[in-house]
Formats: structure tokens, sequence, C-alpha cells
């Protein structure tokens, strides 16, 4: 991972403000066109964590999330703020695997069997987004907000009620399409 160029992160802003926003600002003379994954979250999604979230949303006087855990905005404004000049657009992303349909696992992916997932992605104009670093971490908590109702409504109709774009199943799986990579990749090496 450190030859991905990863940022790793400690989960304290204090430690990791330098290296964010360090590692963000490298990115503005990339070579290649990239993809920065943010996990506004900051952790995995538990029962205990929702919780803690919705104690937290409770105690704060804020909407008590269902499906999500309210997002840490610090580092979302940091980039935001960082990228904005040389990143057209942010893309959010809901996933959701229905009830009826197994969980994908690693075991599951090894062992060739499928999983049924949902994917919505909304692409927001960077040119849109709020200036002040107040309004772009209500903007993100906002979106939170719209997220767990989205879910709610999934979980109620099996959809998001937008347009389903299937992308079928690749003649290939992508297991074997990584595994002939990196095989070329070793070939030319040696």
């Amino acid at each position: 991972m450190w030859f991905a160029e990863y940022l790793f992160l400690e989960r304290s802003w204090a430690k990791d403000e330098k290296t964010l926003k360090s590692g963000l600002q490298r990115l503005k003379d990339f070579p290649r066109s990239f993809w920065l994954a943010l996990f506004v979250e900051g952790t995995r999604f538990t029962p205990a964590k929702l919780l803690a979230a919705q104690e937290y949303a409770v105690s704060q006087g804020l909407t008590a999330p269902r499906n999500v855990l309210i997002p840490r905005t610090k580092g979302f404004v940091s980039a935001v703020s960082i990228m904005r000049d040389f990143v057209p657009a942010i893309y959010d992303t809901t996933v959701i695997i229905p009830e009826d349909s197994p969980k994908p696992t690693i075991l599951r992916i090894l062992q060739g069997q499928s999983s049924v997932v949902h994917v919505r992605i909304k692409r927001h104009s960077m040119g849109d987004m709020p200036n002040s670093d107040e309004d772009v971490s209500k903007w993100c908590k906002d979106i939170f907000v719209a997220k767990d109702a989205l879910l709610d409504k999934h979980i109620a109709t099996g959809t998001f009620d937008e347009e389903i774009i299937p992308i079928g199943r690749p003649v290939k799986s992508l297991m074997v399409k990584h595994n002939q990579g990196t095989i070329l990749c070793n070939i030319i090496n040696f």
C-alpha cells in the first residue's frame, strides 16, 4: 500500500492534519487522472457504532440516523478546500446489499460465488460546493441525512427508485483479470 501512495492516518486530527493536507496537495501535480475515496464515517458500520451515533445525535439535537453513521467532516472539508481547484467533482456513492442476498465476502469471491450489490452514484460538481468550511461541513452532513432517507426507501421498496443501469457480468471474472495483470507485470519485470 505504500507504493500505491495511500495516506495512512491515525484517526486523530492533531496527528493527521499535516499528513492529510500534504498528501492531498501532492495530487495537484499527479501525472494521471485519479480517484480518491474518502470514507467520512471514519469507521466501519456496526450496530454498536450506530447506537453510539444515535445517542450522539440526540445529545446534539441532530437527526438520529437509522442506516448510516454521522460523518466526521474535518478531513472532508480539508480535502474540498485543497482540491477544489483541480478536482472537477465529488461522487457520492451509496452501497446496499439487499437483505435476501448473501453478503459478499472474500471466501465467496474466491469460490466464484456472486452477491447482489445495489450502488447509487451521484455527481456533485466542485463548482457547486459551498465556499466556507462550515458550509461544506453542513453540506456533507446534509448529504448523510438524505442518504439515510434514501436507504430507508431502499429497504422498504428494494430500489433507489431511479434509473437502473445493469452492468451485467463480465466475460471473465475480476480475479482472473487481476491475476493476468499480475503475471504480465511479473514477466515484464524479469
